[in-house]
């Protein structure tokens, strides 16, 4: 990853901190998510089921293609919440004199300048450990969507800079208070 890193840092930019996401169970019954998760999936069965029974008895020869994709698109709305899963625990975080950066599982990297943060707040969500949610822009997501938006940045899409994040989510850091701590050096010091 190092070599990597060397591509991903702009010339003489310093990572201060770097952390992942601690590993969380996908399913959990104290919590929203995990309830959310077995109810989608109850409901994809339902859907799918009846959809299909519907058109099967209406329709004689069943078209291939249909049921197919039928089925296609049931596995992939059963499947889209344990590839998120995957993707958060293998997010990268870190922290340099310049920014904030989101490196993804696939290598995808999502950064915000320094100069572009209005606000941060560490936050209890359903996961063991808090976030960090960098911008007041994701505010509005806070208690609702936290682990979906650490997957999907908010950018300013009338930017065409490459940094052009409205905000950032760290999700479930072990070490979510030195994060802040050093975030907060970095944007106190710049506004003296």
């Amino acid at each position: 990853m190092d070599k990597n890193l060397d591509k991903i840092l702009l010339k003489s930019e310093k990572v201060l901190w770097s952390g992942t996401s601690a590993p969380f169970p996908l399913l959990d019954s104290r919590q929203k998510s995990g309830l959310k998760i077995l109810a989608q999936w109850i409901a994809t069965v339902v859907i799918t089921a009846g959809l299909l029974w519907a058109y099967l008895i209406n329709n004689h020869p069943a078209s291939p293609v249909f049921v197919g994709g039928v089925l296609t698109v049931a596995a992939l709305v059963a499947l889209s919440p344990v590839l998120e899963w995957k993707n958060v625990q293998a997010q990268r975080y870190l922290i340099t004199d310049r920014r904030v950066l989101l490196i993804q599982r696939f290598s995808s990297v999502f950064s915000i300048r320094l100069d572009h943060i209005d606000d941060f707040r560490l936050v209890e969500d359903e996961s063991p450990y808090p976030c960090l949610v960098i911008g007041t822009a994701l505010y509005e997501d806070i208690g609702k969507q936290l682990r979906w938006r650490s997957c999907h940045p908010k950018s300013n899409l009338s930017s065409s800079e490459m940094d052009n994040l409205m905000g950032l989510v760290l999700y479930n850091l072990k070490d979510a208070d030195e994060a802040a701590a050093v975030l907060n050096r970095l944007l106190t010091s710049d506004a003296a």
